[in-house]
């Protein structure tokens, strides 16, 4: 009796490996049969929860999308004042004229604030948390976060001068971001 077991375990081992390593066509696949016992059983199925898109999509934009707007800001307000900070108390770089001449240029950062970068990657946390809250109905805030995320790093790139931080707050690199947010307010509505 052991070795019938025990054969019958092999079997059902070799069996799996030959499943693991060939894939069959459906077509080719014979139902297996339902034991008996199983046919009347009752199984208990959980319903699943009636919660649609749209109510899904309006819980997010009540309880959520709020906070998440306003740390946004917070956190940008921060680092463009902290930028401004650091290139105000930068003393001027001098670049030889020629002929014996120097000249003032404006103050330049070797590397932009480091905000920027933790900017980007709060971005692309939120991004995340609404790619798992939304599931597939994240789009426009996927969206949104994916366009803030490049914002960021955009202004990481420029903000190392006075110019560059202007640039980064300019309506035309912020153009995407807020055709973005428009789409995710009409959503919302």
């Amino acid at each position: 009796m052991a070795y019938l077991k025990l054969g019958a375990g092999a079997l059902g081992l070799a069996l799996l490996a030959g499943c693991a390593t060939t894939t069959l066509h459906p077509s080719a696949a014979a139902p297996l049969p339902v034991p008996p016992v199983a046919r009347h059983a009752s199984v208990a199925v959980r319903p699943a929860p009636t919660s649609s898109s749209r109510s899904l999509l309006r819980r997010y934009a009540r309880n959520v999308w709020p906070k998440q707007e306003q740390m946004d800001q917070v956190l940008v307000i921060a680092c463009v004042r902290h930028t401004a900070y650091q290139l105000q108390h930068t003393a001027p770089a001098w670049a030889y004229a020629g002929k014996g001449r120097y000249q003032e240029e404006t103050p330049r950062l070797r590397l932009a604030p480091s905000c920027w970068n933790a900017l980007a990657k709060v971005f692309e946390n939120q991004e995340r948390g609404a790619v798992t809250t939304l599931g597939n109905h994240a789009a426009p805030v996927r969206r949104y976060y994916r366009d803030s995320t490049a914002w960021a790093l955009y202004c990481e790139s420029r903000a190392r001068t006075e110019t560059g931080l202007q640039e980064c707050l300019s309506p035309q690199a912020l153009t995407q971001v807020r055709m973005d947010r428009q789409r995710i307010s009409e959503d919302f509505d």
